[in-house]
């Protein structure tokens, strides 16, 4: 491509509408073929230029994005009430995003919200779910492997009254498999602790997932846009899991991970692992880390070309006795208010 070409091409890219007439007459009318096209939220064109196919957006990239509902942006709702999104492999049937958007419509508008939110979230993971979860995931996870005790003892425990250590215990898990998942997967460093270089680590599996799924064009937005904001938003618009990512990542950083002086709440990795605030005594924050270590598997099957959430085979005896054990648990719970 020579810098002409180039050129015509970035300015297309400031361009609120963009349309057949005008691709053809930025480049000159040199055109092979061109098409519509839309994948995932995206709409644009196919443009065949010189023996290269090139992906031009029918419209600004942020003007759309501004306009378009994204995993993100429900993300950022749910933040307000401290819920991870629970994705597809989470819940059995899944909890679709319209019904997720009403909840936290209710939430918002109700003097008890944070209640409201909290019952709700414990509401999603019964006997039933839990065992499912440590079957179907945590048992078939390359990067749980090493933490399935520990796993396994935190929901006995969750189950038998005990809200506290189930819950700081899982918060090393998901560090520990996080680490080795993005050093496979995004060049990740060994040791790793420093929230900055997850958060690093999380913006690369979104390169790498847009360049994979983009693979077949020889230029893309990418290509021309300069403001990485901006490819940020083309990148969520274009791939599902790329936008999935970016709210995982905004959970991370905004919650999980927030600096602990500007934190209000108890569910945070440094107060809850430095013992700076005790209030995260309260039970669904047990399933709030349950719901973010299930995308460790998430991060897996999207990088291992495995449609999250298929109905991969698991050991059914062994679903069936954890379900049966975890329910004999909740039945005689101690208490330990008489201590």
């Amino acid at each position: 491509m020579n810098e002409e070409v180039e050129r015509k091409c970035r300015n297309l890219m400031k361009l609120d509408v963009v349309n057949e007439s005008l691709i053809k007459s930025y480049l000159n009318n040199e055109l092979v073929n061109i098409s519509e096209t839309r994948q995932g939220q995206f709409d644009g064109f196919d443009v065949q230029f010189n023996n290269e196919k090139y992906l031009f957006p029918n419209s600004r990239i942020s003007k759309k994005y501004n306009k378009t509902g994204t995993t993100l942006k429900l993300q950022k709702k749910a933040s307000l009430f401290i819920i991870p999104l629970p994705l597809s492999n989470f819940k059995v049937p899944p909890i679709g995003r319209g019904a997720f958007r009403e909840l936290l419509k209710g939430f918002a508008s109700s003097d008890d919200g944070m209640f409201q939110a909290n019952e709700w979230l414990v509401s999603l993971f019964e006997e039933e779910d839990a065992a499912r979860f440590y079957t179907q995931q945590v048992c078939r996870s390359t990067f749980l492997t090493d933490y399935k005790e520990i796993i396994l003892e935190a929901i006995i425990a969750y189950f038998s009254g005990y809200k506290s250590i189930s819950t700081m215990s899982l918060f090393p898990v998901f560090e520990g498999a996080l680490r080795e998942l993005q050093i496979q997967f995004a060049e990740g460093e060994e040791g790793n602790v420093s929230k900055d270089k997850f958060i690093k680590q999380f913006k690369k599996l979104s390169e790498k997932r847009i360049k994979k799924v983009t693979t077949h064009y020889t230029k893309t937005p990418l290509d021309f846009l300069s403001d990485g904001c901006e490819k940020m938003m083309f990148a969520s618009l274009f791939d599902i899991h790329c936008d999935v990512i970016a709210a995982i990542k905004e959970f991370f950083e905004e919650v999980l991970y927030k600096k602990s002086t500007d934190c209000d709440q108890g569910f945070n990795r440094h107060l809850v692992m430095h013992m700076l605030k005790n209030d995260f005594n309260e039970k669904a924050n047990f399933v709030r880390i349950i719901i973010v270590i299930s995308y460790i598997v998430y991060f897996e099957d999207v990088e291992n070309n495995i449609t999250p959430f298929d109905d991969i085979s698991f050991d059914r005896r062994l679903n069936q006795e954890l379900c049966e054990m975890l329910k004999k648990a909740s039945k005689s719970k101690i208490s330990l208010d008489e201590f």
